[in-house]
């Protein structure tokens, strides 16, 4: 899948290779025995026949001889899937780096014209790198809870993501905020800057990756507002983790808790399937009466119909409603 996703343009077949391996790689990992053979294999949900040769090859061999005709470099996928994995780093970045002879996080941190959210990534990279227990994530979900209750105590606040849908651990915490019947920009955004100033505050907000922005054009429109940095419970041996927050309007909190919820399979399909029905899902709901020109590019945006609530739009689609830890596809 590495191999794909570092070759891959715009429009070409390999996309639709890393999203097969994703597939595949998120069903294997589901599993609770170890697979011992390539007919064992096949018998995975969404692991295709030549996949299963691969994994046939990996039991028995140790490795995959198709690699060794594919320009596989094992030194370079380990450096540039080494850089990656700091924020803020993109592919590209990670393959100019190697050109010019960087190799390790040091030679990163050595460089003059690092971006502010490379410099945060290569900061807390250890800390960023650990999954975070769920009874941690929910630890965080309460401090940004009631910090959005001391304004307002009808506020909704919800831990989405792989938490949402059951896992024991996840890699960053997104949390969705609403309050009842408030869709308005100019009073989400306050909402917004009334939780950052009091978690900054706390010591709970430590860095900064990406502020929301206001202009006067969003005061009486829908709008989301996201936040993205850096949090840390109290204590000596308390952990930086990534955190995303999100003031969404009353009106599209359903959308968007079945968006960021996931798992992104799941979303894929229902996004589709809306497609394929002349509709259009976003986080921001349901619409219907879209009209496709050329290459199915939009000619207009549609009519919303459904995304107060998630089981909303399954109906809406005439689709069983599945619970958040049923959302595993």
């Amino acid at each position: 899948m590495d191999h794909y996703d570092n070759i891959q343009t715009k429009g070409s077949n390999e996309r639709f290779k890393v999203i097969n391996y994703r597939k595949a790689i998120t069903a294997i990992r589901a599993l609770d025995y170890e697979i011992t053979s390539e007919e064992m294999a096949l018998k995975v949900p969404r692991v295709g026949k030549k996949i299963a040769q691969k994994i046939g090859e990996c039991v028995s061999l140790g490795r995959i001889k198709k690699l060794d005709h594919l320009n596989w470099d094992n030194e370079r996928q380990q450096v540039e899937t080494l850089f990656k994995s700091v924020y803020g780093v993109g592919s590209e970045k990670t393959t100019e780096w190697y050109n010019k002879g960087l190799r390790t996080l040091d030679d990163l941190r050595k460089l003059p014209d690092l971006t502010k959210n490379q410099i945060s990534g290569l900061k807390y990279y250890d800390d960023l790198l650990k999954r975070i227990p769920r009874s941690e994530v929910a630890q965080i979900g309460k401090v940004v809870e009631s910090a959005a209750k001391q304004l307002h105590l009808d506020i909704e606040s919800r831990v989405t993501g792989s938490y949402r849908r059951g896992k024991p651990d996840c890699g960053d915490i997104d949390i969705v905020i609403a309050r009842p019947n408030v869709d308005n920009g100019d009073e989400l955004f306050a909402i917004m800057n009334h939780l950052m100033r009091e978690l900054i505050n706390q010591g709970f907000l430590v860095d900064h990756l990406s502020l929301p922005t206001w202009s006067d054009d969003m005061a009486n429109r829908p709008k989301h507002f996201k936040y993205m940095g850096i949090c840390k419970l109290p204590g000596p041996d308390a952990v930086h983790h990534h955190i995303d927050i999100l003031i969404v309007p009353w009106i599209h909190l359903g959308a968007v808790l079945l968006y960021f919820t996931g798992n992104d399979i799941c979303n894929r399909s229902m996004r589709l399937l809306a497609a394929n029905r002349g509709m259009r899902l976003s986080d921001k709901g349901l619409f219907e009466g879209v009209i496709r020109g050329k290459n199915r590019k939009r000619v207009n945006e549609g009519r919303w119909v459904a995304g107060r609530t998630e089981r909303e739009i399954f109906e809406y689609l005439k689709i069983d409603y599945l619970e958040p830890y049923e959302r595993e596809c």
